[in-house]
């Protein structure tokens, strides 16, 4: 979800995320890695992120934890003209 504060200012950004996916798949351990502008965007970031869902990799039929992912998330705001056409 867009931050309602940074879309009516037109601020765009983006957050680097760290985290895990355990044997389930799903997401675990999630930390901010970089983010510009600071303080704007993370906790959307890590909110997205937290809801993703995985299939786990499997190794001789055994899931097993994904460790160290990183994912970039932009925060850029759609140009209305775009959609016009």
């Amino acid at each position: 979800m867009y931050p309602s504060e940074a879309k009516a200012q037109g601020v765009e950004g983006y957050v680097v995320v760290g985290y895990d996916v355990d044997e389930r798949g799903a997401v675990t351990n999630l930390s901010v890695l970089e983010a510009q502008p600071p303080g704007v965007f993370e906790q959307a970031a890590l909110e997205a992120v937290a809801k993703w869902q995985f299939n786990p990799v499997m190794r001789r039929g055994v899931a097993e934890a994904a460790l160290g992912r990183v994912s970039r998330l932009e925060f850029k705001l759609a140009d209305t003209e775009s959609y016009a056409r």
